[in-house]
């Protein structure tokens, strides 16, 4: 199954970037990661600290959480298994790192209740998972069609969890 990540990004000093992409064969874990490492490639350069909006919990929680214990123990998990999908949460690590973790704000936005930017992102993914990829806007916000797109839930604080697992990639 194809599943593409998106992201869409907006400066202080107005101006909008969306992106696109993906690859085959793939998870929806990897995508959400492989977004919120797109997301601090592109705006590596980008001075000041970013609040980063993502309907992935499991993006949130590991790399605020989980990550810690999971260097602390060699790259395993609490019950002693390999880290699933290790190569990115290193690449997510190393970018978060270089702007320094303090810099970063992780917000949680649930997916599919109209909240703007996210619904946009879930768009463009799906037209790229269909491999008929949307145009991509880059330039200033005052031109974005897309309406209220800085309109954002309140409470951006991730759920409590469920007694569920994320496939053994849990601390």
């Amino acid at each position: 199954r194809d599943i593409k990540p998106s992201n869409l990004f907006v400066t202080t000093e107005g101006r909008v970037l969306e992106l696109g992409g993906g690859a085959p064969l793939t998870t929806n874990n990897k995508m959400e990661l492989t977004g919120a490492i797109q997301a601090l490639t592109a705006l590596r350069s980008s001075p000041g600290p970013l609040d980063i909006y993502t309907d992935s919990t499991y993006v949130i929680q590991g790399i605020r959480e989980w990550i810690h214990g999971w260097k602390r123990r060699g790259w395993k998990t609490a019950t002693g298994t390999e880290v699933m999908n290790r190569e990115l949460w290193e690449a997510l690590s190393e970018r978060t790192s270089a702007r320094g973790a303090r810099n970063i704000s992780w917000h949680y936005v649930r997916g599919h209740v109209g909240t703007p930017g996210n619904e946009r992102c879930d768009r463009i993914a799906d037209s790229y998972a269909v491999q008929e990829p949307l145009p991509l806007y880059e330039g200033p916000l005052a031109d974005y069609p897309v309406e209220d797109i800085l309109r954002l839930p309140d409470d951006t604080s991730v759920p409590a969890r469920s007694g569920s697992s994320s496939g053994g990639s849990k601390p």
